[in-house]
Formats: C-alpha cells, structure tokens, sequence
C-alpha cells in the first residue's frame, strides 16, 4: 500500500511511572513533570515547540502526560497546529454545551465546520470526554484526507484484532487507516495477546508522541522554499471574508492535463509532490468557446474573462460584428471604485491576454493602438502597474513628459514606485534567463505595491508562455511555464492567507495542443507517455480554482468565460455585467425512463441512470426525438454538459458524445478516477449553432465506438443556450 503515514511510531502499550517531581531547572521545557530522561520528553519538546501542546494549569508549568486527553482538547492541539487566526471562528458552535465564550469554542467551532468532528447526540459535543482510540483515529484521518491520499489501505491489519466488531461503524474506514499505518497499535493483554481497544483512552503523552511523527509528516517545502505546510494549513483553514483584493490569474493555453503533467514532472521539486494551485480547496472548470467559434482565440478569450461578453476571435473587448461598441473591463471597473490596479504577465504586455484588460482595439495585431491606450491608463491613474516583455512596442516618447516610471532592469523592481511600467525584454520574456525577474518576483512586488491602498487592489497574472511552448508540441517548455506559473500562485496564496479580505481565482483562457497523458501519470512515464494532438487551440474546458469568501456559492455548476467575469463584477458592486448563458436541465425524474427504455443496460438509480459499457454495448442511445418539449425553445445551442460519476474499479476514459453519429464533441478531461464525479463539457461544432438545432438532430450519444469497459452513473445532462449577440 501507498502508506502515508508509514513512519508512525508504535505508541507504547505499557506506559513508564511518571514521577510529578521534577523541577523547571532539570528541562529545556517550562514543564515541572517532563523530565529530559522520559521516553515522551523529545515528543513533549517538539509539540511544545511548535505551539501546539500547552501546560494544563494557569501558569502553564504542568503538562500532566498520564492524564487521557480530551476531546476539547484534541481540536485544539489541531486547531493550533493549522496556525490560523481564531477570530474566523468565533461565535456559536452549534453544540450546546460548548458556549460561544468558552476557552475552546473556536477550536470546536472550526473543526465541526471542516467535518472534523461530530457530536455525540443530542445537539452535544461532551468536550471534556476522554478522546478514544477510535476518536483519536477519525479526527487525524479526516484532517489528512484534506490534504494527502489515503485511499489505499490494506484492511487486513484491523481485521486480525479479536476485538474488531467493538470497533464502530463510523470509525472502522479510519481505524483500518491508522492501523495499517501503525497510528493505533495493538494493546497487550496478560496472555500475550493484542487487541485494538477502540474505546481505549489516549494518555496525553501518546498524544504527544502520535502527534509528533503525524506533524514530521508534513515536513518540507518546495524547492523554491514557496510553499510549506504552514501555508498549505492556512490556505485550507484560513476564515475568508468579504473581499476587497482580487486576484485574477490565467495560464495562457493552461488545460486540465498540462496542469497533471507539469506535477509529474516537478514532482520532487514540489511540496509533498503537489503544486501550489492543487492546494486549492474549491476547483470546477469553464468552457473557452468564442463568439463566433467553438474554438477561442487569446483575444477571445481575454475579452469573456475580462468583460462578461464574448466576442468574435481576434477582438480585443470590443463587439463581434462592426466591433464599434468598445466593453469595459473588471480592470477598469475596480479603478472606478478607487482601487489600484495591475497587469503582469511574460508575454508583451501588449499581447491578447492583457491587451482584453487594459485597452480595446478592432484587432489584437494593433499594438501601437494597444500600447497608447496602455500608457493613457498609466498617465491617468486608473492601471498603477503593468510589468512584462514588449519594450519593442513602446518607444521612449510614450511616455516622456508623464508620471510614470519606466524601468528594464531587475536590479530596479525593488525600489520602484508607482505608475511603474516594467518592460523586461525587448519582446517575450525568456523565462529560463535568471537575470530577467521571474512571474513570481514581478507579482510579489506588484501585491506589495498595489496593496498600499486601503480600498483595495485588483492585479491580473498571466502565466503566458504555457501557450507557446504547447503550440510547439514542447512538453518540457509547457510544463516548464507552468511551474513557474505556479511559483506566483503560492506568491498569491501567501498574501491572501494574510489578508483574508482576498479572493484568488485561477484559469485559462482556453486549452492549447489537445495534450493526453498517459491514463496513470507517473513522473516516470509522462514524458515517454504524454501525447499533443493539435499544434492549436482546442474546445476543452478549462479549470477553474477559486479561493475566498463565498466562492464556492459564487462559481457553482457550469461555468463560462464570462460567468468568472460576471462574478469578479458583482464584487466590485456591478450586478449587471456581461452576457449570461442559460443552463438546461435535460433529464429528470420524469424523462428518465425514456432513456432507459431505449438502453436494456441501462438502469435507474436514485441519483441517475447507471450505464455499464462493454464491447457489446459501447452507446448510451439518448432519443432527442423523444424529449422535444425539453428542446424546443433551445434556439442556440453551444454545448451539451454530462454529470457522469465513474462506479467502477479503476480510471477510464471518459466517454464522446456524438450528434447523430455525424459530429463528435470533445470532452474537457481525458480520465475519470473511480468514485469521481465531473461534469462534462461537450462542445458542439460552431457550424450546427442557432436556428433550434436541437429540433433537427433526433438522437445523442454517448460511448467509446471502438469498445471499452466502464461503469458510469449518469446524474443529469445540460444545454448551453446562449443569446445570440450579432
């Protein structure tokens, strides 16, 4: 097995007569009953050390290793251990004999939250109980799962204690964990014996113990020394509040699988082999499609991220046919609300991506238009900083006569002061050159500039060469790119973990070079492995991470470009922002059986419909025909979206929905875990939008053609209608 927690130490069965004489002179700790002899002191230390274990009396001199430890006190020790800020979590906890005013209320109030913990019945949390060996088991199983896999388990290990059926149900998935891992040994009985003792209490010196090798565990940093356990912790327990900085970060060509590639290939360079942005508790994905297109350019792109509206490909946030009516930006929103604002990016500034923020222009090859609109932005206060390649697109009179401060050097970020525009390369910036500024050192100091103002700052990141080098088929410059994208990344998690009043949101602005990797990625076999089908841009989604208040609420179920828009709008008081899409639902519980009845391996769960394919059966036939009133005031069709959860036993591909036989649409991810559940984005071709399409296709499907087998529940499908904007 895969054991994660596989250096845990065998707690002791048999547990040293602790004396309780022992004065402050004879240890290193501030404990009179710890001496540096005892078995448990070094564990005592480190726990001490680290903030987490505390003295139980007033003065805070006695640590009482042979009293059983609590339940109170056990969320504290982990509550500590996440060293986030209290304030979060204070007020009601939700249980009625921990009050809102008592000492531990939110310790117990942050890990019932986080599922943690559950009470023992009748709205009671019973603080003070002893935490048994089970409890103790639960609590850091669910704590790790957070962060860490702890899926494969050999069951094995619980199974040949006598005393299994004591454990309880609730517990027996976490105690097959820990015993397997060694967390929870076996007691010794007088006949030689062992038993696991489920119900058996924790001296609060094994807790120390335990504790110690669970924290060592967590140990390290990425090489960089960007990301760390202190980071991770705070990221995921941080209480996030009302934002007032956002920022906005894109991978430019940044799919699904270079993401998975690109942590393969890092992975020893990476904190616990993960990167930055994985570390991200909320994660959906969007669709790219442009206005005129299934497949989106940059300009496009840019435009729907930044406006709300989407336009046609080469656009620069202005309208998709006589493109006249020039779009305001999220940028140009938060200066109006008297924010700073930022662009940064390794591109030209000038490029699609920055351009769609900071200018608008009839096409996105215009740079000079680009460029003038970029430097009035600069000169008039509402863009503070703008940092990138692309000195060849400006020229010293742009900006003479003005406030702002040019600079090219490296050696110069440190001490610059805004308006500041930074251009580092006479074009793009070449990211392996080390005396270039790096994406994470440009962002750094544009957080700490822009960040002096009290209303508030918004800065858009572009990690823009992850494009480029998929366009070229080079997986080691892509994955390259996406590294260091994800060094500012962590640069973004660190600011906003201590400033809660900020929201993160991180995507792509469409999927470059239709990468596949293998179907179980190793940072052995991704190189050998890994495959790009396009020298272009494709249709797959994207994904979506998001960090902040509200957020999850905020960016649930299907996502477009524009929706992230809309939202980061809406935050900045613009309700009205954009061009929405609707999202139909295409099956319920009274249509379900139309689809059954045209599919004898088919079958209706609570939740779905459950499909098993085999080289016999490789289509799940869906009659359009027959569910016309679900499509008959579907005008604009632009994309069919599959909840689809993997039942079986192991990783497959996902399955392509076909339009009549006729048209493939190309799903966004390439593998489904087992117990995963995603929702697809199938594409429909440009060529078959408008006119009530729907009307005129009567059957869907959805398969794998050449044969397979997978076992998949079917939740529900959606379309995308959108209005037509030209």
């Amino acid at each position: 097995m895969k054991k994660l927690i596989s250096i845990f130490l065998v707690i002791a069965t048999v547990v040293c007569a602790v004396p309780f004489a022992v004065t402050a002179e004879d240890s290193a700790l501030p404990f009179t009953d710890v001496k540096a002899e005892y078995w448990f002191y070094d564990a005592v230390k480190y726990t001490y050390e680290e903030g987490i274990f505390k003295g139980v009396d007033a003065e805070g001199k006695v640590f009482a290793p042979a009293k059983n430890m609590t339940r109170a006190e056990l969320v504290m020790t982990l509550f500590q251990l996440t060293g986030v800020a209290k304030d979060g979590y204070m007020g009601e906890t939700g249980f009625s004999d921990v009050s809102a005013k008592s000492w531990m209320s939110y310790a117990v109030k942050w890990a019932s939250e986080k599922g943690y913990v559950s009470g023992v019945g009748n709205g009671k949390f019973n603080p003070q109980g002893n935490i048994t060996r089970q409890e103790f088991a639960c609590i850091l199983y669910r704590f790790a799962k957070d962060y860490y896999l702890t899926e494969d388990v050999d069951a094995k290990v619980l199974a040949e204690f006598p005393d299994v059926d004591t454990v309880a149900s609730w517990a027996k998935t976490s105690l097959e964990w820990a015993a397997d891992a060694a967390i929870v040994s076996g007691v010794k009985l007088p006949d030689g014996s062992s038993v696991v003792s489920p119900k058996g209490t924790t001296t609060r010196a094994q807790a120390a113990q335990m504790l110690m090798t669970f924290i060592k565990l967590f140990d390290g940093e990425s090489a960089d020394g960007k990301v760390n356990r202190q980071l991770v912790f705070k990221v995921k327990n941080t209480a996030y509040t009302e934002p007032k900085n956002i920022i906005y970060m894109i991978g430019d060509g940044m799919g699904f699988n270079v993401i998975e590639a690109a942590e393969n290939v890092y992975h020893d360079s990476l904190y616990m082999n993960k990167l930055a942005m994985n570390y991200i508790p909320y994660l959906t994905h969007q669709t790219t499609y442009s206005a005129t297109n299934n497949i989106t350019d940059s300009a496009a792109g840019g435009t729907a991220l930044a406006t709300g509206y989407k336009t046609a490909n080469g656009a620069i946030a202005v309208d998709a046919t006589n493109r006249s009516d020039e779009y305001k930006s999220v940028l140009k929103l938060a200066a109006e609300k008297g924010m700073d604002t930022g662009v940064v990016v390794t591109k030209t500034v000038t490029d699609a991506t920055p351009a769609a923020y900071t200018a608008n222009a009839y096409q996105r090859g215009d740079t000079e238009d680009i460029a003038a609109d970029q430097i009035a932005l600069l000169a008039d206060g509402t863009l503070d900083v703008l940092m990138g390649g692309g000195d060849g697109d400006f020229a010293p009179s742009d900006y003479e006569g003005t406030d702002i401060n040019f600079i090219t050097k490296k050696k110069e970020l440190p001490n610059v002061t805004t308006p500041v525009l930074g251009l580092f390369d006479y074009s793009s910036m070449d990211t392996y050159d080390e005396a270039l500024p790096t994406l994470a050192e440009m962002t750094d100091r544009a957080i700490e500039l822009l960040s002096e103002n009290e209303n508030g700052f918004f800065l858009m990141v572009e990690g823009s060469q992850i494009d480029s080098y998929n366009h070229d088929n080079e997986l080691d410059g892509a994955t390259h790119e996406v590294y260091e994208f994800d060094k500012a990344v962590a640069v973004a998690l660190e600011f906003a973990v201590n400033n809660p009043d900020t929201m993160i949101v991180i995507t792509a602005d469409h999927e470059t070079g239709g990468l596949y990797i293998p179907m179980d990625p190793t940072p052995a076999n991704i190189n050998r492995g890994s495959t790009y089908t396009s020298g272009g841009h494709t249709e797959r989604a994207v994904p979506v991470y998001a960090l902040g208040a509200g957020v999850e609420e905020a960016l649930d179920g299907i996502l477009e470009n524009t929706d992230i828009a809309a939202y980061v709008a809406s935050l900045l008081g613009e309700e009205d922002f954009g061009i929405k899409s609707e999202h139909r639902t295409f099956i319920d519980e009274t249509n379900k059986s139309v689809i059954i009845d045209a599919n004898d391996f088919a079958e209706a769960t609570e939740n779905g419909i459950k499909v098993s394919y085999d080289v016999q059966h490789t289509d799940l036939v869906i009659p359009l025909d027959a569910l016309t009133d679900k499509t008959a005031d579907i005008k604009n069709a632009r994309a069919v979206h599959i909840e689809i959860t993997n039942t079986g036993d192991k990783r497959v591909p996902v399955p392509t929905l076909t339009l009549e036989e006729t048209e493939d649409c190309i799903p966004h991810h390439e593998y489904i875990s087992p117990g995963e559940t995603v929702t697809m984005a199938y594409i429909i071709h440009h060529a078959l939008w408008y006119d009530n399409m729907l009307n005129d296709i009567t059957v869907i499907s959805l398969g794998y053609g050449s044969g397979a087998y997978a076992e998949f529940e079917i939740g529900n499908i959606y379309i995308t209608d959108r209005p037509v904007e030209y």
